[in-house]
């Protein structure tokens, strides 16, 4: 039941019939969930408003989608609809090519965000 209800509100309206239910799809919501709460905090440090750590996340996806749409066709991997339900001829590894490709775009934000946090509880 709760695949259906994740697979309901978080896949493409095109993509929802041919989803299939596998560990790897939960740990594919997992890492987008890690990324995009990463890149909330990133920018909420940056600019040291709590309310950009609400609204950054959902104006990048936002962002994301619209350069894939309208400019950058072929430049599937910045597609968040894709880090979804990979295509399989698109990624190398299918599914797993995807999570791989998340988890590390999630060190490389964490690398980014470490100095910043370490002052933020330094003044604290």
């Amino acid at each position: 039941m709760y695949y259906n209800l994740l697979r309901l509100i978080m896949l493409p309206m095109e993509k929802q019939g041919t989803a299939e239910k596998t560990d790897a799809t939960y740990v594919l919501f997992f890492c987008i969930g890690m990324v995009f709460s990463l890149i909330g905090m990133l920018f909420s440090i940056l600019t040291s408003s709590r309310y950009m750590a609400y609204a950054s996340p959902f104006v990048l996806e936002y962002t994301l989608i619209i350069l894939h749409e309208r400019y950058l066709k072929k430049l599937y991997i910045i597609d968040p609809k894709e880090w979804l339900c990979p295509s399989a001829g698109n990624w190398e590894f299918g599914e797993a090519g995807a999570v791989i490709f998340l988890v590390f775009v999630s060190m490389l934000i964490t690398v980014l965000l470490i100095p910043a946090m370490e002052r933020r509880l330094d003044g604290i």
